[in-house]
């Protein structure tokens, strides 16, 4: 398999999950209501995320699109070979972590399964974490 191909599945998501936590840390609205895992029985109304919490995301995403970018040659000079290999196998861990779950609201292994996010989180996220994690293996086997 070319690397390539893990490579730009990443930095592809990493860019879109960074341009959707900066409108909600903008004050954009738009998806909220299906960012946070909530159990339906106890109608508690959420609120957004605090804005440092989707500083940090941001900056966690800009810097997995970082080692992704260092990957291709293009920016050869930001990280060393064992930075990059390092940094991605720390994303894919993170990302499958992600995407088993805390076994109750998020993940493959969620036992709440009853709100619009845990549906949304069955179908889209969790691949979407899997996916990542496993594109984080492949794109480090040629560096």
């Amino acid at each position: 398999m070319s690397t390539i191909f893990p490579i730009l599945f990443n930095l592809s998501a990493f860019v879109a999950l960074s341009i959707m936590h900066s409108f909600w840390f903008l004050g954009g609205k738009t998806g909220l209501k299906y960012a946070f895992p909530n159990n339906s029985k106890h109608k508690k109304k959420r609120h957004g995320p605090a804005k440092v919490v989707l500083l940090l995301y941001i900056l966690l995403f800009i810097t997995m699109s970082l080692f992704c970018i260092a990957q291709t040659d293009i920016l050869s000079g930001i990280f060393n070979k064992e930075t990059i290999i390092w940094g991605n196998r720390i994303t894919g861990i993170i990302f499958m972590a992600r995407a088993l779950g805390s076994f109750k609201y998020v993940g493959f292994t969620k036992t709440f399964r009853g709100s619009e996010f845990a549906k949304l989180d069955t179908f889209m996220i969790s691949p979407l974490c899997l996916a990542v994690a496993i594109c984080s293996y492949f794109s480090t086997t040629n560096v």
